[in-house]
């Protein structure tokens, strides 16, 4: 793996030369180029798995569920992606912001993630039904 960095970085020093923007503008353009392409691969991949498993009872009655597994890796994709190019062009102050920032992003999925998984729970547990189960998901779906 080392081998590689090494290789792209003595290409992008003879590229550049002694000029550094160029080549911070270079690694950065790299850096985007190969998220898009690992973006692209983990997105056919995801849909592959998808039609595999669509005979499963889970994913027949909750069809979200991908859509949310899709929107959480896109999301840390961009976070990996953005913090390396923050850490490239040495700005660290904004760091602690994005990541902040996408602290909260994440949210939306996870919240997703757990409403499916808690109404998945309750028709499971359907089947011994008793007033606490339903007064215990209740709430969890309401705080979730």
């Amino acid at each position: 793996m080392t081998d590689w960095i090494n290789r792209i970085e003595s290409f992008v020093d003879q590229i550049s030369g002694t000029n550094p923007f160029v080549a911070l503008s270079l690694k950065s353009l790299l850096v985007v180029i190969i998220a898009f392409f690992v973006w692209a691969i983990v997105r056919t991949l995801l849909s592959i798995f998808e039609k595999k498993v669509q005979h499963s009872t889970f994913i027949q009655n909750n069809p979200r569920c991908f859509l949310v597994f899709r929107k959480a890796l896109f999301l840390g994709l961009l976070l990996g992606t953005g913090i390396y190019l923050i850490r490239l062009f040495n700005i660290f102050f904004i760091e602690r912001f994005y990541v902040a920032f996408f602290i909260i992003w994440f949210a939306a999925p996870t919240t997703d993630f757990l409403l499916i998984a808690l109404k998945y729970l309750d028709k499971r547990v359907e089947k011994e039904h008793t007033k606490i189960d339903d007064i215990i998901f209740d709430l969890l779906i309401r705080f979730s």
